[in-house]
Order: structure tokens, then sequence, then C-alpha cells
């Protein structure tokens, strides 16, 4: 529900408040007597239907609460609440109102805020969704020590924020990473001692003659008598740690490992990650990681692209960007936080934002760092062989992509591995470090299997000279090759197709040329006998000891192709 995102703004203004006072502290340490614990803390009242926000930060004047709160009420809540009256999407009206403390009428009829600045007295603001609000100075015994609260008056369509499993979902949703502690107001029944015991010990000591107690009556005294009782606390929601901020050489592998499983919910450690920070027109940080496994459905032809995650000051704004990161990167998991975007930005924004996209390509060029650093590491030649198993065609597709760009196809280029006539595994830089002098082209054919591409009769002058075939089997393959083109100035030449230009030597060419003029009259004739079902019968050198091949023609679909 887009009304979730209420409390997710009411706690990130507590956590900016707790900076403040914080900082403050560092000048003047005076200002924390009242209470050092920075915290925030959250109260439902199933009763009263009311849900309080409580933060022990800076606190706001009675200015304060007339400017900022003040004038919300009277420019925009009442525009607000209509727009959302008449269903018109609240992810476009975030965008438009800029949110913050309006999202607090999304669930709440009247707020009132209560707060206490260390330079003034305290105050009550009061206001419901009308637009109207009033100020009054309140007792110290009626305000927060320091800070704020906000008690949220909930309509009777809300109420289930109250609930202990809403809350901590929704914070555990967007707000897991705030640096302070997010605590809930909780009842629980548990069991507890009763006094049986010391008072039976007290009969005991009364009693002046000797007893000898057998094992049965010791065993029976030490059990101790429990029962149930209502007991209230504050419990903590937000212990997992936001690595991502700290020093990347202070953060242990291990740390890595149950931050990636408790956040993306997968059994296994990653393959490998990059913790980076990157600097520039816009700055950010964040955690990139690749899985061991392919978690993606093959049943669902459009996956949601919900595993990198955008955070502003370490409060979740959205899974669900898909301006982030191309589809061909979707196998990538990561979270990416970013100072410089605005809490309030919508879906809509998210499509139009000059930062997210300088930070869409600072993604990218920390996971092709990243895969290149793997791929070109030999200790980590079986990690590399087990991402291309998992995620290799992922690559393919991006190289496919008519939106990838001619950079980043260069760049997915060197990390493509193949099986070929000479190596298994092998990169287009080693195939071309083989190269024979005279070959001028790097070659490729398509087929369903290895078996069968290597038994293909197309390949027979390829293999007498030597040259290197490399064997594509997945159906991606070809495409992929046809938007490459070339690699290090090599043309990526389909085996299949007609009039591949095969190096001969000055001997070879000239008995080539003989035997093409002696049968001229014979591809004639079997022109005539195929008549529309070929496109033409020539004579080619590319055969050995088969009779005759059929290729495809050269702009036309491979044989892998059309069965495709």
């Amino acid at each position: 529900s887009n009304k979730d995102i209420f409390l997710r703004e009411i706690v990130s203004n507590a956590s900016d408040a707790l900076d403040k006072i914080r900082f403050k502290s560092l000048q003047d340490r005076d200002v924390l007597r009242d209470d050092e614990n920075l915290k925030i803390q959250i109260t439902p009242d199933l009763e009263a239907k009311t849900l309080t926000i409580a933060d022990t930060g800076i606190g706001m004047t009675k200015a304060d609460l007339i400017n900022n709160l003040g004038t919300i009420a009277r420019s925009g809540t009442r525009e607000f609440m209509q727009a959302v009256e008449q269903g018109i999407d609240q992810t476009t009206l975030i965008g438009q109102f800029g949110v913050g403390f309006y999202s607090a009428f999304l669930v709440a009829e009247k707020v009132i805020v209560k707060s206490k600045n260390v330079d003034d007295a305290p105050y009550e603001w009061i206001s419901s969704a009308s637009g109207t609000f009033e100020i009054n100075e309140i007792d110290e015994a009626a305000a927060p020590a320091r800070g704020t609260s906000i008690t949220l008056y909930l309509k009777e369509d809300c109420v289930d924020y109250l609930e202990e499993e809403k809350i901590r979902d929704l914070i555990k949703t967007h707000s897991q990473f705030v640096q302070f502690p997010i605590e809930l107001f909780v009842t629980r029944e548990e069991e507890v001692e009763t006094e049986a015991e010391v008072e039976e010990k007290e009969d005991e000591e009364e009693d002046a003659e000797p007893k000898v107690e057998s094992e049965d009556e010791e065993e029976k005294k030490e059990e101790k008598e429990t029962v149930k009782e209502t007991v209230t606390r504050y419990e903590t929601l937000n212990e997992q740690d936001a690595i991502w901020v700290r020093p990347a050489e202070d953060v242990t592998a291990e740390e890595h490992a149950t931050f990636y499983k408790n956040t993306f919910g997968d059994w296994q450690e990653p393959l490998t990650f990059k913790q980076f920070k990157v600097e520039g027109a816009v700055t950010f940080r964040g955690v990139i990681y690749l899985p061991k496994m392919d978690q993606n459905s093959i049943f669902e032809s459009k996956k949601k692209q919900n595993n990198v995650r955008l955070y502003v000051k370490r409060v979740f704004i959205t899974d669900d960007a898909e301006k982030l990161i191309p589809e061909w990167l979707s196998f990538v998991r990561g979270v990416v936080d970013c100072d410089d975007l605005s809490l309030n930005i919508s879906r809509e924004m998210l499509q139009k934002n000059k930062n997210i996209d300088s930070i869409r390509r600072g993604i990218i060029k920390q996971v092709f760092n990243l895969l290149a650093a793997v791929s070109e590491d030999e200790e980590k030649e079986e990690d590399f062989k087990t991402f291309c198993k998992q995620f290799g065609r992922y690559l393919k597709l991006g190289a496919a992509d008519d939106k990838t760009t001619t950079k980043q196809r260069e760049q997915i280029s060197k990390l493509l591995r193949f099986d070929s006539s000479k190596e298994e595994f092998t990169s287009l830089d080693s195939y071309v470090e083989r190269m024979p002098e005279v070959q001028k082209n790097i070659y490729y054919l398509t087929g369903e299997s290895k078996a069968a591409v290597e038994s293909a009769p197309c390949l027979e002058i390829l293999k007498k000279k030597d040259f290197e075939v490399l064997y594509l089997t997945e159906p991606i393959d070809e495409y992929a090759m046809n938007q490459l083109k070339e690699f290090d100035g090599k043309k990526l030449v389909c085996a299949s197709k007609e009039d591949i230009e095969i190096e001969l030597t000055e001997e070879e060419q000239k008995e080539f040329d003989g035997k093409k003029e002696k049968l001229e009259k014979l591809t004639q004739k079997m022109k005539t006998i195929y008549g529309d079902r070929v496109e033409k019968v020539s004579i080619s050198n590319r055969l050995v000891s088969s009779p005759c091949v059929l290729v495809s023609t050269q702009f036309g679909w491979s044989a892998n192709m059309e069965r495709i």
C-alpha cells in the first residue's frame, strides 16, 4: 500500500532530528543533559486508536512549528487530501507535493505534535486534514524532555497500522538501516517465578528440629512455581547494520555473507561482492553481490527487477527501479545509498532524474569492474566458471540488447566464454592469441548441441587449415554475435553462411579456380533441378570429404536460427 510510506517519512524526520542534536552535542555536551539516549520510539494504543512516534532529537521551537508544519497545513494538505480522495496515484502525488509530513494524513484524521527544543518552551501543534492548525504552549510534564512526539489519530480503515507485525514489517522494509535505535512498545505474556519457594524456606528456618530429606523431596523443593504475567517493554526493531557506510576494509567477508543472506533471502553465500563509493556529479555508495545460482524463474517472461535496492540516507525508497539497472543485469543483487536524492522521489521522477542516470552508469561500471577482476584472477577461475554457467546468457542478452552502448558491448565481449574446437571455456582474447598468422576472421557455428556442431560439414576446410571454431549452443548466442559483429578488429563470421572468406595459399587458390570452371555446367543444372527451393548452387572451397553442404545466405537466417 502507498499509505505505508507515512511511517518511513516520520522515522526519517526523527532520524534527521537526532542527527542534528548529535552534531550540536559535539560543540555543547550540555544539550544532552535531559536524555543522552538518542532513539526513536513507536507506541501503538489499540484502545485510543493512536500511533505515537517519538524521538529524543533536537526538537522544534514555536517558530519551527509555524514555519514548517504550519506552512504545510496551510498550503498543501487540503489539495493533497482532495487528490487522494479523487483516486489519483499516490506515488505521483508524492513527487508533486513533496510528501514528508503530508503522508501522516494518509492514515490519520488528526495529528498532534508535541515538541521541546533546548532553546525554547515546549509547544503542541494540532491539525486535521481540513488544513487548519493551532499551536499552544504546554506544561513541561506533558511534553517530551527533549525532542518531538507525533501522535496520529488513525482513520477507521487504517487501524491495522497498530498491529505489531505490520509495524515490524514496515520498519524492516523501509527503515531497518536507520542509524539510531527504533524501539516498539510491545505487550508480552511471560512466565515469572512466584514467592512460594521463599516462603517455604522461611517456614523451615523456624523449625529448629533437624530434618533429613529424601532425594525426591529435594528435587521437588528445587522446582520453582511460575505464573503467567502480562509485561510491557520497548523492543529494538533495527539491529541490522548498514555495512555499506563503513570503510570497505573494515567489513569482513563473513559480515557481507550474513548481510547478503538476510537482505536478499538467499540460503547460500554470494559468489563474490564489491563494496564501493562513487564521487562525482552525484555521490553514492553501496555494495553489489553476484549470487551463486540463478534465482530467476524460467516461467516468468518479465520478472520484476527488484534485486537492487535504492536508499536515500539509509531510508529505503524502492526496489522497483528499472532505471537503476538494465534487464540483462537483473541477476545482480545490491544496495545503493545516495544522499543527493530527495526522500520523496516518486517512481515517475525516477524515470526523469539525471542523478538516477548517473547512478545507473555507476552501478553498471562497478559490475563490469567486479566481473573483470574475477575473470582475470587465476585463483577465482572456478568462481568465474560458475558465474558463466549460471549467468553467461544474461551477458549475451546484454550484447544483443539495442540499448547497450558500444563500450558496454566491448566490455561484455571480453567476459564471454565459449567451448571451441581447440579449448573448453575460452575467451575471445585467448582465441585471438591462438590464431594462425594467415587467419583473418573469428569463426563460430551455432547449433543445438556441441556434438551436432562438431560434425557439421561446413567446418571441414576450417579444421583442415587448423582454424579454431567457437561452438555456440545457446539460443541467445547468434543474436549476440550478430550485434557484436567484431572483436579486436577481427570479424565474427558464422561458418554456416555463404561466401565466408577462407584464406588460401596461391597454389590452393589456383586449384580451386580450375575446379570452379570445370564444374560450372553442373551447378547450373542443379539449380534448374532445385528451382526456387534454393537461392543458388555454387562451387565451394570449404568442403574436404563431403560432396555438398547447405548454407544460409549472407543476410539470411542460419539453420539453427530457423530451428529456434
